[in-house]
């Protein structure tokens, strides 16, 4: 998680005013032997941008989902 109460670099020209943005993820991954040979794995991640420096226009949700199946011979 993180979040910030981003006061810009340049105080002496610039004020934040209360300008915050916030940004979340989660992933999780899983992983099955399915024979000696065969591997199966899975990921899930979830991803969250909050940014109303920009009046909200770069906030997003995000989901991923990816699979790979590994064979060693």
């Amino acid at each position: 998680v993180y979040a910030a109460n981003n006061p810009s670099s340049n105080g002496a020209t610039m004020m934040s005013y209360g300008a915050r943005d916030g940004q979340q993820s989660v992933t999780l991954g899983m992983t099955r032997q399915i024979t000696p040979n065969l591997r199966w794995n899975m990921k899930y991640g979830y991803f969250q941008n909050r940014d109303n420096t920009s009046g909200f226009h770069n906030d997003f949700d995000a989901q991923v989902v990816t699979t790979g199946l590994q064979y060693r011979f």
